[in-house]
């Protein structure tokens, strides 16, 4: 198979060279720039999708990723569903969010290791009905979704 490995981390691009795979670029999923039908499928794991997306910069990521995909591709994603919590501290920042007109799944995260701090950024976990609604905004249809527990993997087919 023809596979592209993509991340910003250099040490994740060096685990997937280890792996095997033969191209590994870096992307920046703030300024994602694809060469248009340049790939039959996408692949983004583990919440990845919403990394540094809002309401504001979601639509664009879509548009991006369907422009990079030749016809009828597919885009394949995990992601937590937000709602599907019971954790009270997660329905209090939801509660937070809605009144203050914001997505109920959108945080505002950094992430620690080792005691080195990344930067701050904004994580949106997409409820079922924001995804519909930027779906059909943004030129993609669901095909599939699978529940396991909180997570969902979705495929979604380019109009």
């Amino acid at each position: 198979m023809d596979v592209t490995a993509a991340d910003y981390s250099a040490g994740a691009m060096e685990v997937c060279r280890a792996r095997g795979c033969q191209k590994v670029v870096p992307i920046d999923l703030r300024a994602v720039q694809l060469d248009p039908s340049a790939f039959g499928s996408i692949i983004v794991m583990g919440n990845t999708l919403g990394a540094h997306q809002t309401p504001d910069t979601m639509p664009g990521f879509l548009r991006a990723l369907r422009n990079a995909l030749k016809p009828e591709g597919h885009l394949l994603f995990t992601m937590i569903d937000p709602l599907d919590t019971t954790d009270e501290g997660h329905l209090r920042y939801q509660r937070q969010n809605r009144a203050q007109g914001r997505p109920p799944g959108l945080i505002r995260m950094r992430i620690r290791y080792e005691g080195t701090s990344d930067a701050w950024m904004y994580l949106w976990m997409l409820t079922d009905d924001e995804l519909a609604s930027l779906a059909l905004e943004t030129g993609w249809v669901l095909a599939e979704e699978r529940r396991d527990g909180i997570w969902r993997t979705r495929l979604l087919q380019s109009k």
